[in-house]
């Protein structure tokens, strides 16, 4: 099969357990469009207590979810022949979460920014392939009808400096979901990739998050 079916099955697959686990999911949410980053943070450059438990429960549930996602990662490793280079997935970190709000807030908008803007991307997975710049056309119109078919939510080409890559969220198309993001990376770009993330990583990281906020993040 070519890699633009190979990815939309594998795309049905992961939207699938996406949808299963959102589900599954009873604890506490909020309507991700409607809320604003600036109200999420106190004034003292905290999350707000109520969204840092929400946050923190939904970690949690991924966490304790950990064999679904392992073996969401085997099944698409089986779908594709030698298409599939590297596959990497991970829940977003505590300090990640942080790190992203406060950028949000500094950044021109000060915050009045609504949150699936900001945070898109509790669960992750990078998907590096051998052949996706040649295919890319093909796969682009494959991620087009999975969105017309409300799939996914929305993809994008993300060509920046160093980096290059297709960036594709779900999210249930209604905002009353956690989002998650998948990654297509070519196999090509991905030492410059991962040195532009580590770059990226390092320039907008805060130096000085309260240690207790780190105490209480922890899973």
């Amino acid at each position: 099969m070519s890699l633009e079916n190979d990815l939309e099955s594998a795309i049905l697959k992961i939207n699938s357990v996406y949808n299963k686990l959102s589900i599954a999911y009873t604890g506490e949410i909020f309507n991700f469009r409607k809320e604003k980053v600036k109200d999420i943070i106190d004034d003292d450059s905290i999350i707000k207590d109520t969204y840092q438990n929400i946050f923190d429960n939904y970690r949690q549930f991924l966490a304790d979810n950990q064999l679904s996602l392992f073996t969401l990662s085997f099944d698409l490793d089986d779908i594709f022949d030698d298409d599939l280079y590297k596959i990497n997935e991970r829940i977003k970190a505590a300090n990640s979460i942080y790190e992203k709000l406060r950028r949000y807030c500094d950044k021109k908008e000060k915050g009045d920014i609504s949150l699936n803007k900001c945070l898109n991307d509790f669960f992750g997975i990078r998907m590096v392939f051998t052949d996706l710049i040649e295919n890319k056309q093909n796969v682009l119109k494959t991620l087009e009808k999975l969105k017309e078919n409300k799939v996914i939510k929305r993809y994008y080409v993300r060509n920046d400096g160093e980096y290059s890559g297709i960036h594709i969220t779900l999210n249930g198309n209604d905002n009353l979901r956690f989002p998650w993001e998948l990654q297509l990376w070519d196999k090509s770009k991905f030492e410059s990739n991962m040195n532009a993330h580590d770059l990226h990583k390092e320039m907008t990281k805060y130096t000085n998050i309260p240690k207790h906020y780190f105490t209480k993040m922890e899973l």
